[in-house]
Parts: structure tokens; sequence; C-alpha cells
């Protein structure tokens, strides 16, 4: 090929493998994972058990654009395989060439796990594939350009990141090392921009740390145990079973080459070579951590599959190099590696459509994408009015779901936790299902009589459904009528798995809100001095008054771009403003002299009654400070000392509790940061 038409070469790669997808992702059913977090989509919450809430979202997204459908569902996969490749592609010209790019994103064409699986079903992993090469862009442009604003783009995506999936922590380590094992990089340690892009990626995940604190940190407690369970330190056997099945999830001659890669870059470290040093630093705190994990633990090929993708990028360097090479011995092992991954990769879509494989059903992975429309048509035509539906395995649940109408009933109810406890937990199944008749169903591979797990009057099995494909039985649904449910009887654990009951965050800040308003509340009409001070603090969230003295030390500081630098803050302080106008009247919430009534508060100054949240003059004191800090940062804790007391007034006069203030402190640090971004990083002071 020629060198100058590799981008050409690369272009014409991504379209045709994009159209393959697209056409495998129209004819394949929902996957049991898939089927999952569709119903993360169906159930909008802030985090879930297995999984943080991103994929629902995107998931979501979609069918609300594309009506539900499977293709809609996947995708999100489909357009970040597309990304994926563009960042494989860019990071390689970057560190190597446009070539290394091209073998780069030919061998992810050719790892079944990335191509054949993971670029066409929708997991947490097609997602984490484009975001965290985003990072490792964004940091190669740090380290090239010394854009310290670019740390905030990354805290942005860091929370995004782990918005996606816990595996995601990992790359705080990868950022760490990165910046540690160059030398260049460590001067970000003592720059404010490296923590406020921290601080700004902890924020965004504040969601799922929040929904953890709600249920007793019961996600971060399953993810530690699943991938930590075992207290032995090495188990031979769990460790060769996870070796053969990231070698098979790879293809096993890829997976042997992309290691040798590894301990390249590793040399390569050593020697100080700095694109290995960046992929080393990226890669290794993935692979020590799973590895760790790996000695005793069963562990899941896709979870360091992210250390993976990363390798990709010098292994296409080598590539590179091994076809200069005139030792055909070596060419030959390349080719053949690579044809054999790309021939797993085609494979396994083909076998999941046409069945080309001879695999028993019975050991046929692919087979659990099949049947649902079956039975879900099928439960409906039994199904009499007064009925539930119901199984044992949420994978079961999640995937009917997909085909039954929305208002159907469907439970999981069994002894181990899962997602749908947490959905169902304030149900009171006990009594919600008590005497009711349901329909069970199951299929071939997770087999079980109802009449062993639940209490029932009656239980009627009915013909099981045979599921046919290709002329071939491919799975067999059992289905039973159960009549009267005794949910007395029933063993507790099945109706409610969570044992303890999860807390009332809303109450909890609101509980707080008002302690704390009527604390610093409770302080007014002791002390004239004290009132009189708060009272006129409170006139620095006055756009009358902070205006003119914004106005006027921009005028003594920089008389020369005054109205520009003036514009700048107006124009934060209008966006702001419009936001905090559009909350005010969508939430209506009443300020503290009508929300506590009989309840006597102290009121300085005039009486207001509607429009507590969030605080207009909080939002206005604060983009004063934000913009203050940027514009002459050297007295920057004075703003804040005067920001920080003119909040506290609002509560102090009687005006506002504190979740207004930090509300409108909120939207002026939003507001700042959309300029700052869009505008204000181009001004040079």
């Amino acid at each position: 090929m020629d060198e100058k038409n590799y981008r050409k070469y690369f272009w014409i790669l991504l379209i045709t493998t994009t159209i393959l997808r697209i056409f495998i992702a129209s004819f394949l059913g929902l996957g049991v994972d898939e089927a999952h977090y569709f119903q993360y989509a169906m159930h909008p919450s802030l985090s879930y058990y297995d999984h943080p809430p991103l994929t629902g979202y995107f998931i979501r997204i979609f069918i609300e654009l594309f009506g539900k459908h499977t293709f809609s569902v996947r995708l999100p996969s489909i357009i970040s395989s597309i990304l994926t490749m563009i960042l494989i592609f860019k990071i390689g010209s970057l560190l190597y060439s446009e070539k290394s790019g091209f073998w780069a994103v030919v061998l992810f064409n050719l790892i079944p796990i990335f191509s054949g699986i993971g670029s066409i079903m929708i997991v947490p992993d097609s997602i984490l594939s484009p975001l965290s090469l985003t990072l490792i862009y964004l940091v190669l442009k740090i380290k090239r350009t010394g854009k310290g604003y670019l740390w905030y783009l990354c805290g942005i995506i860091m929370g995004l990141i782990l918005l996606t999936k816990y595996t995601g922590f990992l790359l705080y380590l990868s950022l760490l090392l990165f910046i540690l094992i160059l030398p260049d990089m460590r001067k970000w340690l003592k720059k404010k921009e490296l923590w406020l892009g921290f601080l700004i990626s902890v924020v965004i995940f504040l969601p799922v740390i929040i929904w953890n604190y709600i249920w007793n940190w019961i996600s971060f407690s399953f993810q530690l145990h699943h991938g930590f369970g075992k207290k032995v330190l090495f188990d031979y056997k769990v460790f060769l079973k996870n070796i053969g099945a990231q070698a098979g999830s790879f293809s096993p001659f890829i997976f042997i080459f992309l290691l040798i890669v590894f301990f390249k870059i590793l040399l390569g470290t050593i020697r100080k070579d700095e694109s290995s040093t960046v992929i080393f630093s990226f890669v290794f705190p993935v692979f020590f951590i799973f590895f760790l994990a790996s000695l005793s633990n069963e562990i899941l090929p896709h979870w360091p599959a992210i250390g993976y993708l990363f390798i990709l990028i010098p292994a296409g360097e080598f590539i590179e190099k091994i076809l200069k090479t005139k030792k055909y011995v070596f060419k030959f092992l390349l080719i053949f590696a690579m044809v054999c991954g790309g021939g797993m990769s085609i494979i396994i879509p083909l076998h999941a459509i046409f069945k080309i494989l001879p695999i028993p059903s019975e050991y046929d992975p692919t087979n659990d994408i099949l049947g649902w429309e079956k039975i879900a048509e099928k439960i409906m035509e039994i199904k009499e009015n007064e009925f539930f539906i119901f199984t044992h395995k949420f994978y079961l649940a999640s995937q009917i779901s997909f085909y039954l109408p929305e208002d159907v009933e469907i439970y999981c109810l069994s002894k181990r936790i899962d997602q749908y406890d947490i959905w169902q937990y304030n149900r009171n199944l006990e009594e919600k299902l008590k005497w009711r008749n349901g329909i069970f169903f199951t299929d071939s591979h997770f087999k079980v009589n109802p009449a062993d797990l639940y209490v029932f009057r009656r239980i009627e099995k009915l013909q099981p459904l045979k599921v046919f494909y290709r002329g071939k039985n491919v799975k067999t649904f059992y289905i039973y009528r159960c009549y009267g449910f005794d949910t007395e009887k029933t063993e507790k654990k099945i109706l409610n798995s969570i044992p303890f009951s999860p807390k009332d965050f809303k109450k909890e800040v609101l509980e707080w809100n008002e302690k704390t308003f009527l604390k610093i509340n409770g302080l007014a009409r002791k002390n004239k001095f004290l009132d009189s001070f708060f009272y006129i603090c409170g006139y620095l969230g006055s756009g009358y008054v902070l205006v003119p003295v914004v106005s006027l030390f921009i005028y003594f500081r920089r008389r020369k771009g005054f109205w520009k630098y003036l514009g700048i803050f107006m124009l934060i302080l209008i966006i702001g403003g419009n936001i905090v106008y559009i909350i005010k009247e969508k939430t209506k919430i009443p300020r503290p002299a009508v929300h506590f009534k009989e309840k006597k508060i102290n009121i300085i100054g005039p009486k207001s009654k509607s429009g507590s949240f969030p605080s207009g003059h909080s939002q206005t004191v604060f983009t004063g400070v934000f913009f203050l800090t940027w514009f002459f940062p050297k007295y920057w804790y004075i703003y804040w000392i005067f920001g920080i007391i003119s909040g506290i007034s609002r509560c102090y006069v009687g005006a506002h509790f504190p979740l207004d203030v930090i509300g409108g402190f909120s939207i002026a640090g939003i507001s700042f940061f959309i300029v700052y971004l869009c505008l204000i990083r181009k001004i040079k002071k």
C-alpha cells in the first residue's frame, strides 16, 4: 500500500465493517446482558445493582428516537465501535504513524471480543472503549500542548467512564502512573487544573455514590466480592481457566501476540521510549489488578479487555515492522494469527444467524438469544387477566420483558439478590401477590420445578414449548399455571432477598436542609451588628450592586479590554440567570416563611413567598466569585470568603434554605464552566 493512502484505507475499513455490524445487529435477538440493560433503560435510576447507569441511559435515548427494536438497543454499541476505531487510528497516528494506526484498527476488527461481540451487542464495555481512548487522547494533547483546560475535559470523560463501569476506577491509577512516570507531566500535580478535573469527575459520579448510600453500598460490595471473593492466594485450576477464557475470547494466537507486544512496551518503558511509556502507564494497572484477581477468582474475559484495547495501538506499529522484515517465518505466524482471529470474528455472528457449527444445543451460548418472541406470544395466549408472570432468574425475566407489552406484570422471585429485588422492594409482594394466580416459565438451561421454590394451592404443568431454528430444536421452554400463591408459607427471602431497609435519602437531605436553616436563622435578631452585616452582605447578590462592583474592578485592572471582559461576565450572569428562572418556574418551591407556616422564623428585610430554589442571589454573587477568580486570581481567597458569607446571609435573613444557596452556587459554576470552555480559555489576558 502507498503510505499516503492509509487514511483512505482506514475510512474504507471503518465504513465496510460498520455496514456489516448494522446488518448482523438487525438479525440477532437480544442477548442475556443486553435484555437486562434494556430493563435499565425502562427503569431510569441513579444507578443499578450490578452496574452504573450510563448504558441504560444511552439505550433509552435511542429507543425514544427510533422506537423499541433490537437495533435501537444496539445502536449505542455500533456508534461506540465507530468512535473506538477513529480514536485507535488517531492515537496510533499521534504516537507512531498513520500506517500503524491503520493496522491497529485492522487488528481491532480481527479480535472476536471486540469485533464479533463487543461492537454489535450492547454492554458497558462497548461505551467504555471510546471513553477510555478519549482519555488517552486528551492526556497526550496535554503533554504535547501544555493546555491545562484539557484537564477539565479529562474530568468530564473520567466521570462518564465511572458512570459506565466500575473498572473505570483503574484509570485513576493509570492517570497517576502516567503523570509520575513522565517527568514533564509531574508539574501538573502542583496545578489546580488537574485537581479541578478530578473534582469534576467525582461530582459526575455522585449519583452512583448517592444510590449506593441509599442501598447500603450494595453495588460496591457485590462488585468487590465478585472480583475478589476468594481468600486463597492461588488456585491453579481457576487461574488456568481464566487464561483459557481470555485466549478464547481474543483468539488464542492474537492473545499470545498481544502479550508479546505488552512485554515489548514494558522493555520500551524501561528504555524510556515515550510512546511505550504512555501505553504502559494505561495498560499496567488494569493488567496488574486483574492478574491478582485471576489467581484465585474466576474473572470474565471482558473485564481486563480495556487493557488489551490499549495494547492494540503499539501492536499496529509491531505489525508494520513484522510486515517489513525479511524473516518470512514471523510474517507467516503473524498472518496466520490474524487469519485465525478474523475467522473467529466472522464465524461467531454467522453461527448465531445460520448455525454453521456442530455445537450441541445445550452447550451453544448463541441459543440464549432465540425463542423469546415465541414464548412471549405463548404466555400472552394462555394468560388470563388476574395472572401475573414470574420466573426465578433475572436473565429470563429481562429477556421476555422486551417482547411483552409494557403494562404486563413480570416478577423475578429468587433467593439471590439481583436488580429485580430493588425494583420490587416497595411493592410489598407478600400482600400484593397473596393468593394470586401466576404463570411461571423457565427454559432448558435453567430448568426447575416451581413447586420446589414456591407454595401454591395447585400447580399445573403445561405442554413445553419447543423452539426450532433452521430445522433444529435449539431450546425448550417450560410453562406452569400456578393457582393461589401462599406467600406466607413461601420462604420470605424469595419475596424479598434484601436483608436491610434502604435509607430515605430525600428525607434525610430535607431534614438536614431544615435543621441547618433553623440553626443559622436562629442566630438572627440577637445582635444588631450581625443583623446589619448579613443584611448588607445580601446586597452583593443583587445585580444592581454586583455588576457595578465587578465593572469597576475590570476598569481599574484591564481598562484596555474593559468591554470584552464585562461582556464575558454578563454572558455568564445571563446564562446562569436564565437557568435559575427556568428551574424556579418548574419547581415552585416555597420560601422558608411559607414552608414553616406556624413556626416563627426570623425575617430581616422584605418577606419573599415563592421561588425558593435555587437562590438567584447566590447564583449572582458566585458568578462574580468564579469570574474574579479567573480574571485576577491573586486574591481568590477573599472572593470566596465574601461569596460564602453572602450565601450564609441568605439563610440568616430568612430568605433561603441551604440547598437553595448550593443550587445557586452550582448553576454559577456550570455557567462559568460553559463559557470558559467555549470562550474564556481562548482569551489571552
